[in-house]
């Protein structure tokens, strides 16, 4: 475990999505997506062999799990939702700019509540209401504070997580508005206190390898200072409508989910999330279909988090 954990601060991902970093000839795809449509076909053998070899079939002909995922990643829009459950709605809206805005904005006209959250929503979430905690835990054990630090790459936040999994009943007992507040003014104290600001650009080469490139600052004595929590991705308000219309069961689970592997949740989540009595998300799309983050993480929140998804397919209608 320490060492999949280590790749996955490496890379920024969870070790299991480098399964997915191979190539597939025509052949392979061809069979993969038609053995998702229909289960009976049957095909070549060494299409079947070179499949097996990349964990994709099994001997005769099924697919795993990991075949499953792919399959369904080079699959139309419409199939992906068929597959995942997903209820797909067609939408056309009058707008400029980005069709994400788009859809809050016409969500807000009819009362929703809508915030933009694509990306690594799950992760911010559990950072922010169990960051008071990540901390007492590192004051407790004495450990370097930069250890819980939102872009940390030290493996001693695995021990800070495990912790919290195996107390996180009573450590989230008291969440409240109190605890909130408490949480951003200590984010912003930290923030402060270690000038925490670092510029970094993300690529992604030919090998679907993650590359990092930053502007370290460091303090006086050269110690790299990390930064704790982007804190004002939507501002408090936001965690206070979140906890309102969730509660604390709710979030519980969702930190559950999010903790026991942070890295492989950490992309792919959905454009939107709608707070109401039953919260969901919505995951936006124009013209394209739902990549492969998008399909393992999306997946996972409904099944494990049990949070609805719904995906929006927007035609643009220009203004006049």
């Amino acid at each position: 475990m320490k060492n999949e954990w280590k790749q996955g601060f490496k890379y920024g991902v969870c070790y299991n999505r480098n399964r997915f970093d191979f190539k597939l000839s025509k052949n392979m795809r061809d069979y993969l997506r038609k053995k998702k449509i229909d289960p009976d076909i049957k095909g070549s053998k060494p299409t079947i062999t070179a499949l097996i070899k990349r964990d994709l079939c099994f001997g005769d002909g099924g697919l795993t799990e990991t075949g499953n995922t792919v399959a369904i990643s080079l699959l139309p829009l419409s199939k992906q939702c068929y597959f995942l459950n997903v209820p797909l709605e067609d939408l056309v809206l009058e707008y400029c700019g980005y069709p994400e805005e788009a859809v809050i904005n016409h969500l807000t006209s009819r009362s929703k509540i809508a915030y933009f959250t694509e990306n690594a929503f799950g992760v911010h979430i559990a950072q922010f209401f169990m960051f008071k905690y990540q901390y007492d835990i590192a004051i407790k054990h004495n450990m370097n504070l930069y250890s819980i630090a939102f872009t940390a790459d030290d493996y001693s936040r695995k021990f800070i997580y495990d912790e919290i999994l195996y107390n996180l009943n009573e450590m989230t007992e008291d969440i409240s508005v109190d605890t909130i507040e408490e949480n951003h003014q200590l984010i912003q104290k930290l923030n402060s206190q270690y000038n925490s600001t670092l510029d970094f650009s993300i690529t992604i080469d030919s090998n679907d390898k993650v590359n990092v490139s930053s502007s370290e600052p460091r303090d006086q004595n050269g110690q790299l200072m990390m930064t704790f929590f982007y804190q004002d991705i939507w501002g408090i308000e936001f965690y206070k409508s979140l906890y309102s219309f969730l509660g604390v069961e709710f979030i519980r689970k969702l930190i559950k989910f999010i903790i026991h592997n942070p890295f492989y949740y950490s992309t792919g989540w959905p454009d939107i999330v709608v707070l109401e009595k039953k919260p969901y998300f919505i995951e936006v799309k124009t013209t394209d279909k739902f990549h492969m983050s998008q399909i393992i993480t999306m997946r996972d929140v409904m099944q494990k988090a049990d949070i609805p998804i719904k995906c929006v397919r927007v035609k643009k209608v220009k203004k006049a």
